[in-house]
């Protein structure tokens, strides 16, 4: 973590050094290693870098459906709809396509199709138009996959989070924080998602 919040050259020093010496342990442990240092490059942005640790990664174990869910998050904060398309369908044939995983990998990649699709039809000054027929249906889509990944995996927080994107979309603040709010109780811990809570809370008079 604290390297995380630092970037001088020695601790970029000792972030390689720890790279190399992963590659002298047990596969078990190396991927431990490369999946921690994936979060440390995310947490700095360095998202190429984590790609590219995800992918060392894959090489020694293709099914290991950590690092695929780490490419999901990572093609998502880099806002390419059609790598995130090609990690969520990566993820069903690891995991399963009626998984868990695979549901909010689809409901995921059904909602950035839709947020990008809308910011290319705004500006800044915009207000935004009603959702389209076809939006609209993507989003309930997005929401049955969420709905059936809930009955089987309750309790997980992705789904909360996707949930909120999905309600954000619609123009439902009020729900998107309730969501939030529960993905924070089930243990989501990403900045940006307190941070978004903070933010919609803020809008809405509520903190």
């Amino acid at each position: 973590r604290i390297a995380a919040s630092a970037s001088d050259s020695s601790t970029e020093s000792e972030l390689e050094a720890v790279e190399k010496a992963a590659e002298s342990l047990d596969t078990k442990d190396t991927i431990t290693v490369l999946l921690t240092m994936i979060e440390i490059r995310y947490a700095q942005r360095r998202l190429d870098d984590a790609e590219r640790l995800a992918r060392k990664i894959l090489d020694l174990e293709p099914g290991e459906l950590r690092t695929h869910s780490a490419l999901l998050d990572l093609a998502t904060a880099q806002r390419d709809v059609d790598k995130v398309r090609r990690c969520a369908e990566m993820i069903g044939d690891v995991a399963g396509q009626a998984s868990p995983q695979a549901r909010v990998a689809r409901a995921l990649t059904l909602a950035l199709d839709v947020r990008l699709s809308r910011e290319k039809v705004l500006g800044p000054d915009v207000v935004p138009p009603p959702l389209s027929a076809v939006e609209r249906e993507s989003l309930e889509e997005a929401r049955r996959n969420l709905m059936e990944a809930e009955n089987d995996r309750p309790g997980w927080y992705q789904i909360q989070q996707t949930y909120a994107e999905i309600d954000g979309l619609r123009g439902d603040v009020p729900a998107a924080i309730g969501h939030l709010q529960k993905a924070i109780e089930q243990g989501a811990s990403n900045p940006a998602i307190k941070q978004l809570l903070a933010t919609l809370l803020l809008q809405t008079g509520r903190l």
